[in-house]
């Protein structure tokens, strides 16, 4: 069991995956994170055949502070952007770089076979009183395909890649061999 803490929420990755906190790995931390205006993804893991591009955002409790962000064509573009840094800096440090850890990645990711999971785990923080869930499944649907529409037509990306929104808030988790909680205080104190 693989356990990380992001965004006030606990995420317990099975056994079977293969996953790192992308954003905190220190060749991410001291190599690309410095160029300017590049983003990462929270998580990165493999599972089966496929390979997982995990961004958390927890809004709970701070809905007016992001009320911005929480637009489509914000978090849209936000998601887009994540993916694309993070793809290409997995390619890079194997391919250009030689650097060995992420040579399982970025095989995952050159593997016309294999699948291309992009997973944004959203929590909002209301009572479903006060946004009813068929709003927010007509949000998600509409930002899954404003995503796809992104990607459509990128030969490398053709036909490879999903999109999974999802929020333990209102929706039951999918993905296999994972689970999500909300974190206590002092759980994220540790972190």
């Amino acid at each position: 069991m693989k356990n990380f803490d992001e965004s006030n929420l606990c995420f317990s990755f099975g056994n079977s995956w293969t996953v790192i906190a992308y954003d905190e790995h220190p060749d991410y931390l001291n190599i690309f994170q410095k160029l300017e205006g590049t983003k990462a993804i929270d998580f990165l893991g493999v599972h089966g055949n496929s390979i997982y591009f995990i961004e958390v955002k927890n809004f709970s409790g701070h809905l007016a502070q992001y009320e911005g962000k929480i637009s489509q064509r914000a978090l849209k573009n936000d998601l887009v952007q994540k993916f694309r840094d993070t793809n290409l800096w997995v390619l890079l440090a194997h391919h250009r770089y030689g650097m060995l850890d992420w040579m399982d990645y970025a095989q995952v990711i050159g593997n016309q076979k294999k699948g291309i999971k992009f997973v944004a785990w959203i929590e909002l923080g209301f009572g479903l009183d006060e946004y009813p869930v068929k709003k927010l499944k007509g949000y998600w649907s509409t930002l899954q395909n404003q995503l796809k529409q992104t990607f459509s037509g990128v030969k490398q990306y053709d036909k490879k890649i999903s999109f999974l929104i999802t929020a333990s808030n209102f929706n039951q988790n999918t993905l296999p061999d994972l689970t999500v909680r909300r974190c206590s205080c002092s759980e994220t104190a540790i972190k």
